[in-house]
């Protein structure tokens, strides 16, 4: 259902690439080591704070998909 995508550390660097496709991240860092694959599930919303980018704390969340442009979900109040 829900399809992952790429994402990689360079905690040298302190910095956190994405992608749709692993080829184009291979492609951008060129072979330069030091590159490690974070997984990360599915819906998964990941806070990482630039101070100390080992400390990758994730949290699970979900979307509320509308019925109707404009409308909530029966029984969602806002």
């Amino acid at each position: 259902m829900f399809r992952r995508f790429p994402l990689r550390i360079h905690r040298q660097h302190r910095v956190v690439v994405y992608a749709s496709e692993s080829a184009f991240i291979d492609f951008a860092v060129d072979g330069e080591k030091g590159w490690r694959e974070l997984e990360v599930p599915p819906m998964t919303m990941l806070t990482i704070r630039h101070e100390d980018v080992r400390a990758i704390e994730n949290s699970e969340f979900r979307f509320i998909p509308q019925e109707r442009k404009g409308t909530l979900p029966e029984g969602v109040n806002a």
